[in-house]
C-alpha cells in the first residue's frame, strides 16, 4: 500500500543537487547574502567539524527552497525563521548523516517515517540530499497536521509548503499523516499502513526517525521499532524522558 501511494506521488528523478554556496544557481535578489549568512552561522555551529558535509548540503537545499517558494513571502516567513532554521539543521545533522550512510549501503529502496515531525524540516532536508532511486518516500507523522479532507485551521500545522502546487516539487515524495502516537488505535493504524507490508525483493525496509520526541513519545517510537520487523533502522533523539 505504501508503495502505491508513493509511486503515485513520485516526480521524475533528477540529478544529484549541487553542493556548496558557490554552486547555487541564479540567486534571487538577497538570496546570495542570505545563504552566505547561513553558511557562516553553520560554520560556527556545534558539530561543524564533524558534519561539515551535511551543513554544506543543507545550505544548498535551503537555496532550492527559496527558489521553490519565490513569490510566496508569507509562506517563507511562516516556514523558515532564520534562527529556527539554524537550530533545525544543527539538531538534525547527526540523524541526516546516519541516514545517508545507511541508504548508501542499502541497495534496495527504503521508506522513511518521520515521527512527530512538526513542519517537516528533517524530511525536507533528506528529500533534497538522498538519492531518489533509493527512497520510496518520506511519511511525515504529526498529530497537528490537518486531515486531507478538511480545511486548514489555526490549530493545525499549515501544510501549504508540502501540498498543492508544491507537492510535485520535491525530489523524494513527502506524504503527511495525521497520527496521535499517544493513542493505541493510532499506533495500530500507523503500523498497518506504513510499517508492516513488505514490498518484495526490492523493499529496503523502513527507517524510523524521531527527533525531540518528548516524554512517552520516545517510548512509543521504540515500541514501534521493536514490534515491526520491517523497521530496519531507528534514529531517536529523545527529550524529557519519563523516570
Amino acid at each position: 500500500r505504501s508503495s502505491l501511494v508513493f509511486e503515485n506521488m513520485r516526480p521524475p528523478a533528477r540529478a544529484t543537487a549541487p553542493r556548496l554556496l558557490s554552486s547555487v544557481a541564479v540567486p534571487a535578489p538577497g538570496e546570495f547574502a542570505f545563504l552566505a549568512w547561513l553558511e557562516g552561522e553553520l560554520a560556527e555551529a556545534p558539530g561543524s567539524d564533524v558534519y561539515s558535509d551535511v551543513y554544506a548540503d543543507a545550505v544548498a537545499s535551503v537555496g532550492r527552497w527559496r527558489r521553490r517558494y519565490r513569490g510566496n513571502q508569507a509562506l517563507w516567513r511562516r516556514l523558515l525563521r532564520p534562527e529556527r532554521l539554524v537550530k533545525e539543521i544543527v539538531e538534525t545533522a547527526p540523524v541526516i548523516a546516519a541516514v545517508r550512510d545507511y541508504v548508501a549501503a542499502e541497495p534496495r529502496r527504503v521508506t522513511i517515517v518521520d515521527l512527530c515531525c512538526g513542519k517537516g524540516y528533517l524530511s525536507m532536508l533528506l528529500a533534497e540530499m538522498l538519492p531518489t532511486d533509493r527512497v520510496r518516500g518520506c511519511v511525515l507523522v504529526d498529530n497537528a497536521w490537518p486531515r486531507h479532507d478538511v480545511a486548514v485551521q489555526d490549530k493545525h500545522i499549515n501544510p501549504e509548503h508540502l501540498w498543492g502546487r508544491y507537492a510535485d516539487a520535491w525530489p523524494v515524495p513527502l506524504c503527511t499523516s495525521k497520527i496521535d502516537l499517544k493513542k493505541r488505535c493510532s499506533l495500530k493504524a500507523l503500523g498497518e499502513r506504513w510499517l508492516s507490508a513488505e514490498e518484495g525483493e526490492e523493499d529496503g525496509g523502513v527507517l524510523l526517525l524521531g527527533v525531540h520526541l518528548c516524554g512517552t513519545l520516545s517510548l512509543r517510537a521504540v515500541e514501534l521499532f521493536n514490534s515491526h520487523p520491517r523497521c530496519t533502522f531507528l534514529a531517536l533523539k529523545p527529550c524529557c524522558l519519563p523516570p
